[in-house]
């Protein structure tokens, strides 16, 4: 079935689960356990609220150092340990643990875990583009390209499209990445599969494309517009899925350890297949660009309307858990 939306507005959702419940009523002669089961999913919650849940799990108090780093973290863990938790968070927050008595002491790594380089160019891409320059108006795609490569220090490859494919398209406000997506979106493309290698020698990104026309969807010129159904018409059939393609992590997600979900809206047309993917939540530009890439390759038996297929607009979320 179309998978529905449970994302963000809930910070802490099913947090520990049933093994929270438990440490919750735990008597106080009850022995610190390090290996009780637990359930931990997390959408941006700081990591104190995390620990301090974690420790009363294990019947601990916690004592947290002062200086530990409080960025939100996204965590998705599954029937694990205890130890298994704890030393989750600490790796993405850089912090150690150590049980003493019914005390857990989480202190500040020292020195702290470098920031991996993908991670440092992820935030850079992210950035908005400003400048008049980003107003395109058939501005060739290789110039656009080289703006791009200037702008956010790296080497900009598309293969496919005309490098004289002329752009017209307002990108101001927008992150490089985005940028590429609405050029794509502008030339008519389908980015098959988005590559970035980082070389430490030369001290420079690459970002490889590839691109192809989407399939020719022309109408007679008097054909009226088809019409797009929305759940909750009455008399309508969602469709069913029958085949999932998952995302791909991109190997500098995976080193940033970004994890959380992507909500897009698709229509689902009367063969069953998947067009007008738009981006309803974002996680991260390349990772929603490769929940795009997936989603376009899902099968789906149509809607229907009086017992006849019809196009439907439905939405999916796509996770990105790191394992």
């Amino acid at each position: 079935m179309t998978r529905g939306i449970f994302v963000a507005g809930i910070l802490v959702s099913l947090v520990l689960a049933s093994s929270l419940a438990s440490a919750q009523i735990q008597a106080p002669g009850t022995p610190v356990n390090l290996d009780r089961r637990v359930f931990l999913d997390v959408n941006q919650v700081a990591p104190t609220k995390v620990l301090d849940q974690l420790a009363d799990t294990i019947a601990c108090t916690l004592d947290a150092d002062r200086r530990l780093p409080q960025p939100d973290i996204t965590l998705r863990l599954s029937n694990v340990r205890a130890r298994t938790a704890l030393d989750a968070v600490c790796d993405m927050v850089g912090c150690r643990w150590t049980v003493e008595g019914r005390s857990l002491r989480v202190t500040v790594a020292n020195p702290p875990p470098p920031v991996p380089a993908g991670q440092q160019w992820l935030e850079k891409i992210k950035a908005p583009l400003t400048g008049a320059q980003w107003r395109l108006d058939r501005v060739p795609l290789r110039d656009v390209l080289a703006r791009l490569s200037e702008q956010i220090g790296a080497d900009v490859v598309w293969d496919g499209p005309d490098p004289a494919s002329p752009v017209t398209e307002d990108l101001r406000g927008r992150s490089a990445m985005e940028a590429l997506q609405r050029i794509q979106w502008a030339l008519g493309l389908n980015v098959a599969g988005m590559f970035m290698k980082y070389d430490s020698s030369r001290d420079r990104h690459v970002i490889r494309l590839e691109g192809r026309k989407e399939a020719d969807r022309r109408t007679e010129p008097s054909a009226v517009p088809v019409r797009v159904y929305e759940r909750g018409e009455p008399g309508l059939t969602m469709p069913v899925v029958v085949t999932e393609v998952k995302p791909q992590y991109t190997k500098e997600a995976m080193q940033a350890k970004i994890q959380g979900s992507v909500v897009l809206a698709v229509v689902v047309g009367v063969d069953g297949s998947v067009s007008d993917v738009t981006v309803e939540k974002s996680l991260d530009p390349v990772l929603d660009q490769q929940a795009v890439v997936a989603a376009r390759q899902w099968k789906y038996i149509p809607g229907t309307k009086d017992a006849k297929p019809v196009p439907v607009r439905v939405n999916l979320e796509l996770t990105f858990t790191l394992r």
